[in-house]
């Protein structure tokens, strides 16, 4: 995930989607590899990308839940 031009790893938890088609719209949670570094520089409504190569998507941030 690539916020304000750094990039962190990030696990997705996207229960019974299945398959995601380019364009597609969802909500999904994702817990950071490194939560210390990365949750401070989120708020509601920040814009990221998913950089894998290359951009394979942009999001927009709904919440923000702490948990363990």
């Amino acid at each position: 995930m690539r916020i304000d031009g750094d990039n962190f790893d990030v696990r997705f938890d996207l229960g019974e989607t299945g398959a995601i088609s380019p364009g597609q719209t969802l909500t999904a949670t994702l817990r950071f590899l490194s939560p210390d570094r990365a949750v401070p520089r989120l708020t509601v409504g920040k814009e990221f990308s998913l950089w894998e190569g290359r951009v394979i998507a942009v999001g927009r941030v709904l919440g923000i839940h702490a948990g363990t």
